[in-house]
């Protein structure tokens, strides 16, 4: 029985999906993440150019 167990717990097999699967969400995480941040900042600077022609005027 301990022999069973210790031959599942030392299996290397089909490891690389496991990584896989944890980091797939993670990247695409991290993207949306970049494209999020993009977005505020190209917000920002239009709001401030409004901003910034209001105070012109």
């Amino acid at each position: 029985m301990l022999g069973t167990i210790r031959a599942f717990w030392n299996d290397q097999r089909g490891i690389a999906m496991i990584l896989v699967a944890i980091m797939i969400p993670v990247l695409i995480g991290f993207s949306v993440l970049a494209i999020d941040m993009s977005r505020v900042n190209s917000l920002h600077n239009d709001l401030q150019k409004g901003i910034d022609a209001m105070a012109l005027a």
